[in-house]
């Protein structure tokens, strides 16, 4: 995956998790690219569904 730009959200996320890599905190076999945007689609995701359920309450 080509890497983010880095002032959009992605992109700011993948610095982040590639600083954790060098400190050792993240696998090193873990792409931070691909791991930003799938976190951030999770949480997207999570942030409709629990928007949809309150609004059916």
């Amino acid at each position: 995956m080509r890497r983010q730009h880095p002032a959009r959200p992605p992109g700011r996320l993948a610095e982040c998790l590639r600083a954790e890599q060098h400190l050792g905190r993240l696998r090193t076999d873990a792409d931070p690219s691909h791991t930003a945007v799938v976190l951030l689609a999770l949480l997207f995701g999570l942030g409709l569904a629990l928007a949809n359920y309150e609004k059916n309450l």
